[in-house]
């Protein structure tokens, strides 16, 4: 999921079964998410091959995990204030 295929393809299914606002809004969060990772993403794989090493994926640290789930529950907080019905 971590190249421009999946991006564009998933976002592209999103939009198509919850509309367009939907698919935009993963479409910004999944390309956020990317530009997070960006020293590891493989943009265009497997178009371009990439020398995936041993031992890549690693598990977050808990400061990490903590930040990631903040921002989420930002995000969260701002659509249910923006979408909230008068």
């Amino acid at each position: 999921m971590h190249n421009v295929f999946s991006l564009v393809g998933v976002s592209l299914v999103v939009g198509l079964i919850w509309g367009r606002v939907t698919g935009t809004a993963w479409f910004l969060g999944h390309l956020g998410h990317l530009l997070a990772d960006i020293p590891r993403v493989p943009w265009f794989f497997p178009v371009k091959k990439y020398g995936f090493r041993k031992g890549r994926l690693r598990i977050p640290k808990p400061a990490r995990l903590i930040q990631e789930t903040v921002f989420l529950s930002l995000a969260l907080i701002m659509h249910r204030i923006v979408h909230q019905k008068p």
